[in-house]
């Protein structure tokens, strides 16, 4: 057994970035790994960090796979982190090379400046609101603006953070995909993207237009001529900014820009956790299907000790992956159990308009769509790591040895899957955690809620305000 875990370390290392070229432990290495996975000396970066000390990954020579398959989580990503960077969102170099050495981070490029300028709008459009608010114009109705903000402003921070880690996390998803090389890449995962992202984008477009239909026919209501449209439509949508300065075009075109930029953060956290957690599941559902082909038949000790190492690299990237990312998970679901709440309290409210009510309806469909989608895509890594168990358990006795038991217990102890900084596991049981909670959420809400003001007068009183701001 001693001599068995001394093979074990021997062969599973990785490197401290405290090493230099051509000197330390080059000869222990050498002399102690197999030849599978001696690493050529020029091909390691000194500056790697390790990421775990108690989960090692085994680093992997430079492979020359086919670095043109689209399937590879480089060229997958790719397309996604040109949307986000057109959106002044992680603000990272290189994102259309080849490989992972091609991305770089620095704080001086335009990339970081154009998110400080966008990060500045959203805390400008949240000073807005605040201020608006204690003038005494704060309620529920009217607290998603504020919310907004906040989540543009958070989803800046969060991706900027992001950036600093993207080019040594997509590096070690690099060498995981060179050592796992002969399981290939997953077949049709870039399609599967681009349907995801065309699906998503489109809904999400969709449902901004028709929000933005919906304003401009509540200032038609207010307009005596087709001239004072945009401007009344301007006044009534962004009141929390010209509450406090003089009308202008200019400034009404910033705010607009701004509340886009804001619309797009809200749906973009949602479509990059999808993405990102359909790539990494699908990294397990090729190591689960490489171990159904091998199903009940006799594999030596070699097999088993090389397959949960494969499994360990996927677990210790699933780790790095949830660090990198946890603080989006936490946004993504906050958001959208606000929001989904919201449009429920809009829908159920006794008077409003039918316009308004085909919006909030169709908005808050589009919300539960999302949010669903978004849980069964983040929870899919933690199914997939778990299925590896039922291969196991086919294991003939003559192949169970200690590998296989080892095997076994690290799959039923370890908890492989997304968080939402540490504060919940993304698995599918969340979904009904969610559910109860909408649901708990109704019941309250229809028991004490209470008659609201007729349309009408509504309308009537939005339209004089609007007009003390017009003259």
């Amino acid at each position: 057994m001693e001599n068995f875990e001394h093979l074990h370390r021997t062969q599973i290392f990785t490197f401290s970035g405290k090493g230099t070229e051509g000197t330390v432990e080059k000869s222990a290495r050498m002399s102690v790994v197999s030849p599978k996975y001696l690493t050529p000396n020029s091909t390691v970066n000194t500056n790697f960090i390790k990421l775990y000390a108690n989960n090692r990954i085994r680093d992997a020579h430079s492979l020359h796979h086919k670095e043109e398959d689209k399937n590879s989580f480089r060229r997958v990503v790719s397309f996604l982190m040109l949307i986000a960077q057109c959106f002044a969102l992680c603000p990272v170099k290189g994102i259309t090379g080849l490989t992972a050495q091609h991305l770089r981070f620095s704080w001086c490029s335009w990339r970081v400046g154009y998110c400080v300028v966008i990060m500045i709008g959203m805390m400008a459009g949240f000073g807005f609101t605040t201020a608006f608010y204690m003038k005494g114009f704060f309620s529920f109705e009217t607290s998603s603006i504020v919310v907004l903000y906040t989540l543009g402003f958070a989803c800046c921070a969060c991706f900027m953070n992001l950036a600093r880690s993207w080019p040594r996390l997509e590096e070690l998803w690099q060498r995981v995909e060179h050592e796992q090389v002969k399981y290939g890449y997953p077949k049709k995962l870039h399609l599967n993207i681009k349907i995801i992202l065309a699906v998503t984008l489109s809904i999400a477009l969709g449902e901004h237009l028709l929000k933005k239909y919906t304003l401009l026919s509540a200032a038609a209501l207010c307009s005596e001529s087709k001239v004072e449209l945009l401007k009344l439509y301007y006044l009534m949508h962004y009141r929390y900014v010209f509450e406090f300065i003089k009308f202008s075009p200019p400034v009404a075109f910033l705010c607009e820009f701004v509340n886009f930029f804001a619309a797009f953060y809200w749906n973009f956290v949602d479509l990059f956790v999808m993405v990102v957690s359909v790539a990494m599941a699908s990294r397990f559902r090729l190591l689960n299907r490489h171990l159904k082909l091998e199903r009940g038949k006799f594999k030596p000790e070699e097999f088993w000790r090389e397959t949960r190492e494969n499994y360990n690299s996927l677990s210790v990237l699933t780790r790095y992956l949830d660090s990198c990312i946890s603080s989006i998970v936490l946004l993504s679901f906050a958001t959208n159990m606000f929001y989904i709440c919201q449009q429920l309290y809009n829908i159920l409210r006794k008077s409003i308009a039918t316009l308004k009510l085909i919006y909030f309806f169709i908005s808050f469909c589009y919300l539960l769509f999302r949010t669903i989608a978004v849980s069964l895509c983040a929870a899919s890594i933690h199914d997939e790591s778990r299925a590896t168990r039922n291969f196991l358990y086919a294991v003939p006795t003559q192949s169970y040895k200690i590998e296989v038991h080892r095997f076994i217990v690290q799959i039923s102890t370890d908890s492989v899957a997304l968080t939402g900084f540490n504060f919940f596991t993304v698995n599918r049981t969340l979904l009904l955690t969610l559910g109860g909670t909408v649901v708990t959420y109704v019941v309250v809400m229809v028991q004490f809620s209470n008659p609201s003001a007729s349309q009408s007068s509504n309308d009537t009183q939005l339209c004089l305000n609007i007009s003390k701001l017009l003259h």
